[in-house]
């Protein structure tokens, strides 16, 4: 039981970084570079996506988190932090 539980610890170390990696990859190569540099020279749009990735999503999710501080448990707290943290991932799309 033991080998098996090491087994699975093991797979996981490697699957889930395995997934992120070839996810963004496969999100990052069907865009094309000229595409990509068109939208980088955006600075509006850049700077609005990257507050609202990184500072609106994760202001609302920590309200959130705390109004319902009492009716959850503290493990789905830590299970929202960490998906707050992924705001605006590429591999997000896929999960």
């Amino acid at each position: 039981m033991h080998t098996l539980e090491s087994l699975l610890g093991l797979l996981i170390q490697i699957s889930v970084p395995a997934f992120a990696i070839a996810s963004m990859l496969s999100m990052g190569l069907r865009t094309p570079l000229r595409s990509f540099r068109a939208q980088l020279r955006d600075r509006r749009t850049v700077l609005a996506l990257l507050g609202a990735n990184f500072v609106v999503i994760p202001a609302v999710g920590t309200l959130l988190i705390w109004l319902l501080n009492g009716l959850m448990a503290p493990h789905i707290a830590e299970g929202f932090v960490i998906v707050l943290c992924a705001a605006g991932a590429p591999f997000v799309l896929q999960l």
